[in-house]
């Protein structure tokens, strides 16, 4: 019998999404700017292995490579398994994961759009 396990894969792309703060616009970080430290999202294990898709974050970045900010801009899940649920916690789970990237030292602030792919594969 197959066992499957969580496969989360990360893409990193240049965000055409607006994103301001109150007072500030930032700019598109360079389609070159990836993490130096990224961190996979934790699922909750009664939501595990129940959906796949993808979850789109935009992050704000600030010169020191720290993500200050972070939002959802788009949740494309879909059920696996049988019955009626909800993506629950997913969402929460990328957020999480995010705030906690690191990325190169920069001259300026800037966002980048991510996108955190949830699938599933055999072992």
């Amino acid at each position: 019998m197959l066992t499957h396990k969580r496969l989360i894969t990360i893409f990193l792309l240049t965000s055409t999404v607006g994103c301001s703060n109150a007072e500030e616009v930032f700019q598109n970080c360079p389609s070159s700017y990836h993490p130096i430290k990224s961190l996979a999202p934790k699922i909750p294990p009664v939501a595990d292995s129940q959906f796949k898709g993808s979850i789109k974050s935009i992050l704000l970045v600030n010169e020191r490579g720290d993500v200050f900010d972070a939002t959802i801009a788009l949740i494309d899940l879909h059920q696996i398994d049988r019955g009626r649920k909800n993506p629950v916690g997913y969402d929460k789970a990328v957020l999480d994961a995010v705030k906690n990237w690191k990325f190169p030292r920069s001259n300026m602030k800037c966002k980048k759009m991510v996108t955190i792919n949830f699938s599933l594969r055999d072992d």
